[in-house]
């Protein structure tokens, strides 16, 4: 479709009148532009992640439309995930990466969703699920916790030192 604004010009009108055999009417057509959003991907799946670390995916908000699309907020269904930035404009055809970090605060599936509002007429909010899988983080463990010994030079000692995961 065309972009918002004004776009003037003329009709010519071929007749068979000997004095004016071509008559121009002026003509002006003003389009009113509108925004159009859609975010990429659909859906955002953070997989299986450690437990109150931080990982982030990002969430493209795309202005598909002809006039300028306002995004007021980003929400989020659950304080574990946040966005940044949270509001923003979008020139028409334009793009905006969005940070979406997850901090995973309890084990096991999770699933929330955020809400894209703006003033895409046809679409004020749009929907994103958000899903992930939170689970344990490795614990190091290591048996003794310090190791000594006393050697003349050239000398050679063995010790056992046990690494595991708890």
């Amino acid at each position: 479709g065309l972009e918002g604004g004004t776009y003037p010009g003329a009709v010519n009108i071929q007749n068979n009148d000997p004095l004016y055999p071509t008559v121009v009417v002026s003509v002006s057509l003003h389009v009113i532009g509108a925004p159009d959003a859609s975010v990429q991907p659909a859906s955002l799946d953070y997989g299986a992640r450690f437990i109150g670390l931080p990982h982030d995916l990002t969430l493209t908000v795309a202005n598909i439309g002809t006039d300028t699309l306002h995004v007021s907020n980003i929400m989020s269904g659950d304080p574990s995930v946040t966005v940044s930035p949270s509001s923003f404009n979008v020139a028409p055809h334009g793009s905006q990466n969005v940070n979406v970090r997850w901090v995973p605060a309890t084990l096991g599936a999770f699933s929330t969703s955020l809400t894209v509002q703006s003033d895409d007429a046809g679409e004020p909010s749009l929907g994103v699920p958000v899903t992930g899988n939170a689970i344990p983080a490795p614990v190091v463990v290591v048996d003794p916790t310090s190791l000594t010994e006393t050697l003349y030079s050239g000398n050679v000692s063995n010790q056992t030192l046990s690494v595991s995961n708890s």
